[in-house]
């Protein structure tokens, strides 16, 4: 799942999504070898910042697998997950999205 990634692209869109809450869990790996500074991005989902100033080569280093998760409220049936580029491309490797009834964002 790692081998591959999409870079330098600005946002993900679900739509038709009930609304609640989501688990959103964006996976990176730096398939590059990067030094830490060389590709740095914010996360963010519904206009609002969840990961800032993600380096992956800094926090996890190079070819390792890397996930985040955070919880998000959908109330206009789309999910809208950005990636805002402050050094270098964006990079995804996976996104899991995951509706949860039992939480609040």
């Amino acid at each position: 799942m790692y081998r591959t990634a999409r870079q330098g692209m600005y946002e993900y869109r679900f739509d038709t999504l009930p609304e609640g809450t989501y688990e959103v869990e964006p996976g990176f790996a730096e398939l590059a070898a990067r030094r830490p500074t060389g590709r740095v991005f914010d996360v963010m989902a519904e206009g609002t910042q969840f990961v800032p100033n993600l380096d992956l080569a800094l926090e996890a280093g190079v070819r390792v697998a890397h996930t985040r998760s955070f919880t998000v409220k959908v109330t206009d049936g789309q999910l809208n997950l950005c990636f805002v580029a402050n050094a270098g491309k964006t990079r995804v490797n996976s996104v899991r999205v995951t509706h949860r009834p039992d939480l609040t964002s």
